[in-house]
């Protein structure tokens, strides 16, 4: 866990994962709060308070692969806890209409091994170029993701 005070704010506790950092939503007094959420997100459960109070935190858990509707713009391989809410925030930074490929279930270790997988298209950071290789890859995936929740269906019903 890692302190962290931007600019003329108050310092809040950070979760640190890689090169992502996670806020706990807690202020620097409230240590044993932020680190009930640390102790959540090391064994992999989800610490979630009400939306918008100290506390609030979901573990990233769909990988999410965008573009633009506009001809061989890039593709973004990316992960989420909330896709609705990437992708919102994807149309205010976008310059064209954003197209949601696909989205399945996944970790943080999964989304690198596609950033692995497709290490020679990337372009800058998530943004990968287009091609007929990664779109396939991207076209299994989600069918294999759509024939699972089909076979749950059935096995729930």
């Amino acid at each position: 866990m890692y302190l962290k005070k931007g600019a003329g704010r108050r310092a809040m506790w950070f979760i640190r994962h890689g090169t992502r950092m996670h806020s706990t939503g807690f202020a620097e007094g409230d240590r044993s709060a932020a680190e009930e959420v640390f102790d959540a997100y090391c064994v992999g459960g989800r610490f979630k308070a009400d939306r918008g109070e100290p506390g609030h935190f979901t573990s990233p858990d769909t990988i999410y692969f965008v573009t633009c509707d506009h001809p061989d713009f890039p593709i973004k391989i990316g992960i989420t806890s909330d896709v609705a809410a990437r992708i919102r925030a994807l149309k205010v930074a976008l310059p064209y209409g954003v197209v949601l490929l696909a989205s399945v279930p996944g970790d943080l270790d999964q989304e690198q091994l596609w950033h692995v997988q497709f290490a020679e298209q990337r372009l800058q950071g998530e943004w990968f170029s287009r091609s007929d290789r990664l779109m396939d890859a991207i076209k299994l995936r989600a069918r294999q993701e759509h024939e699972r929740r089909k076979i749950i269906k059935e096995l729930t019903s």
